[in-house]
C-alpha cells in the first residue's frame, strides 16, 4: 500500500470519535464523552502557529483526559503536528509508560536524520510493536493518521510484519515496519491518555499541535483525505 494517495469524493469529516481535541481555543473534548483535558504539571499555551489556531508544547507542558479511555481491537488516530523535536518525546500516550507497559504510543524524533515518528501497541512488559513513518520535517504541518486492526496480528516472530498499523503522512500512506514480535491479536485497554508528555513528567515534545482525534473503528481513505484537507 505505500506511497498510494486517495482522492476525496466529497467524503464528510468522520464524527464518530471517542476522543476528539480541537485544541484551538480550549482543552475540550468534542465527542459525545466530554473527556476535557485537565493539568498535570504544565498545560500547554494556546497560540496560532502559520495561521493555524493549535496547542504549544514546550517540552515540559503537557495535559491528560479527565477520565480514562478504552480501546479495543480497532482504532484509528489523527492529528496534526508541526514539530520541532531532536530527540525522542512523547506527542501522546494511552499509558503511564508506553516501555512496560498495555497502552498505545506516539512518539517522534527517535531519529533525527530520518525524522521518524513511530506509533505502537504494547500488550504488557516489553511486548511493544512499532510502525514507522519517515520525513516528518521540522518547521512545516503534517497530517498523521494510524489505522489499527489487530485481527491482522499473529505472533510471526522477530522482523516480521504482518501489517496491522497502516500509518498516513499527508493522505499517503508510507509506513515502514521498526519492531514487530508480539501476537496483539486480543489488544485492549483502559487508560488515562497523556498529551505531551509521558505521564506529565518526561519525555517532553515540542512542538505545536492540532485536531487530535481518537476512532473507535479503522477510517475509510475517503475519510483520511477528508481530515487531511480540513482547515
Amino acid at each position: 500500500m505505500s506511497g498510494r494517495r486517495f482522492y476525496n469524493n466529497n467524503v464528510p469529516i468522520p464524527t464518530d470519535y471517542i476522543l476528539s481535541y480541537d485544541l484551538e481555543d480550549d482543552l475540550f473534548d468534542r465527542s459525545i464523552n466530554a473527556n476535557n483535558g485537565v493539568v498535570v504539571t504544565n498545560l500547554p499555551t494556546l497560540t496560532t502557529k502559520d495561521g493555524k489556531k493549535c496547542a504549544s508544547f514546550n517540552g515540559s507542558q503537557s495535559f491528560r483526559t479527565t477520565s480514562m479511555i478504552t480501546v479495543n481491537k480497532t482504532f484509528t488516530l489523527s492529528f496534526k503536528i508541526w514539530s520541532a523535536q531532536t530527540t525522542s518525546a512523547i506527542i501522546a500516550e494511552l499509558s503511564a509508560n508506553f516501555n512496560s507497559n498495555v497502552g498505545f504510543a506516539v512518539i517522534t524524533g527517535n531519529n533525527v536524520t530520518t525524522k521518524r515518528l513511530d506509533i505502537g501497541v504494547n500488550i504488557g512488559g516489553a511486548n511493544y510493536n512499532l510502525k514507522s513513518i519517515n520525513s516528518i520535517t521540522t518547521g512545516a504541518w503534517h497530517h498523521i493518521v494510524g489505522l489499527y486492526d489487530s485481527e491482522r496480528s499473529v505472533n510471526v516472530g522477530s522482523g516480521a510484519d504482518n501489517e496491522e498499523w497502516f500509518i498516513y503522512k499527508d493522505g499517503i500512506e508510507g509506513s515502514i515496519k521498526t519492531s514487530h514480535t508480539y501476537n496483539n491479536s486480543n489488544f485492549t485497554t483502559t487508560k488515562t491518555l497523556y498529551v505531551g508528555q509521558r505521564a506529565g513528567t518526561s519525555s517532553g515534545f515540542i512542538g505545536f499541535l492540532r485536531k487530535f482525534r481518537i476512532y473507535p473503528r479503522t477510517i475509510s481513505n475517503g475519510e483520511i483525505l477528508a481530515l487531511n484537507k480540513e482547515e
